[in-house]
């Protein structure tokens, strides 16, 4: 009877989600890192200028948001497992600045954390002050 609960169901859902996108950054996490930074892109190219959520040119949400977000917060919760990985420090800078986006006015306390985690990162990532990758382009389009 709990499944008629009108927010079991997409509770469900996100944990089979994430389960899926953790599983997968365990077994081949720099393909999980790539395609977050690849995703997050193609995102930001059918979002509406700063927007996360609402397509440009019309007024429907943008397919897929829900998923990324989660897929985006495992790499964030399970640093642990990409601390030794090729690339995916700049996959984690990417999903640090989408949630801080994400949550600015949701949860303003997790975006500034969410913030302070990817300047952590920046700092770590910058050469000479300038940030080089595949993830460089989206990370500096949703730090602005």
């Amino acid at each position: 009877h709990n499944l008629q609960d009108p927010l079991v169901r997409p509770a469900l859902y996100g944990a089979m989600t994430e389960t899926k996108v953790l599983r997968a950054l365990v077994t081949r996490p720099s393909d999980v890192c790539q395609k977050a930074v690849d995703n997050v892109s193609r995102h930001l190219q059918a979002a509406a200028g700063m927007s996360l959520t609402v397509q440009s040119g019309g007024f429907a949400n943008v397919q897929g948001y829900v998923e990324l977000s989660q897929a985006l917060l495992v790499l964030v919760a399970h640093r642990h497992l990409l601390e030794d990985v090729d690339g995916c420090d700049g996959a984690r800078l990417v999903a640090h600045f989408f949630s801080a986006r994400r949550l600015l006015d949701l949860r303003p306390e997790l975006s500034d954390w969410h913030q302070r985690e990817a300047q952590l990162l920046l700092g770590k990532l910058a050469n000479d002050g300038n940030v080089y990758g595949d993830w460089a382009g989206v990370a500096n389009a949703l730090r602005h």
